[in-house]
């Protein structure tokens, strides 16, 4: 027998608490109740429901119930056999055990049926939920148009993510012993942010310095190959100079 069985347990903790499990049946479910914490939460459990219920004393049958079974032993025995009081009594106190067992088990059930059909836990009605939404910053970019180029050149500067994006449309015609270099122009001076790729898209880190305000302004000097040997801004001719445009 599975006594890990919660069905079982259920079971037989109700007829423990119920009185109606006797004999080998009850000790063995003694033994069992000082080794498992859940068979003994079943039983305090139970312990709990017939306490709110209650079982209240059997009610004694009439005297004209007597009556009857008097006449039923005169009819088979062909005489009288007079029930005592002593009888009564005994029969009484067996009536009372019977009706007790009968009505124990019918709350057993019950509540066994009650319980099954029962939900387990009570779910609570979910509250409100924050949620948190992430609303990027304003970005900020700038179209450059170089003299004597096809190319251009959409710069995107993201606060938010301290990003630089340079997106070039068309190749570069310059030579390989030249770059152009892209530079911030600020409260903070001249802070150089990279060379402008010759194709395609290039994206680099925002220096820590730039503080990207309205005011500030984008410039493209024309360098020797690897950017301005200079250390505090362009060492060659500044190409442009535009304003940064709040993007939509």
């Amino acid at each position: 027998m599975n006594y890990r069985s919660p069905r079982l347990q259920q079971m037989l903790a109700a007829e423990y608490v119920a009185g109606t499990l006797t004999g080998a049946a009850r000790r063995r479910f003694r033994r069992l109740l000082a080794e498992d914490p859940v068979l003994r939460a079943e039983v305090r459990y139970w312990e709990a429901r017939f306490d709110d219920l209650g079982i209240f004393e059997p009610v004694p049958p009439r005297m004209q119930v007597w009556a009857e079974i008097e006449h039923r032993v005169r009819e088979m025995d062909g005489k009288v056999v007079p029930i005592t009081e002593q009888r009564r009594r005994a029969n009484l106190s067996f009536w009372r055990l019977w009706a007790g067992f009968a009505t124990a088990a019918s709350l057993v059930m019950a509540l066994l049926l009650l319980r099954q059909f029962m939900p387990a836990t009570v779910t609570p009605e979910p509250g409100p939920r924050i949620v948190e939404v992430k609303v990027q910053t304003q970005a900020y970019v700038a179209a450059l148009r170089l003299p004597e180029e096809e190319a251009q050149w959409t710069v995107s500067i993201l606060p938010d993510t301290r990003a630089v994006r340079v997106l070039a449309n068309g190749p570069a015609k310059l030579g390989f012993d030249q770059d152009y270099e892209l530079w911030w122009l600020g409260d903070e001076g001249v802070v150089s942010l990279g060379l402008l790729p010759r194709q395609g898209a290039w994206q680099i880190a925002l220096p820590a310095q730039v503080r990207v305000r309205p005011s500030g302004r984008i410039a493209v000097s024309l360098e020797p190959a690897g950017g301005s040997p200079a250390k505090d801004g362009p060492s060659g001719p500044v190409l442009v100079a535009t304003p940064l445009v709040p993007s939509v």
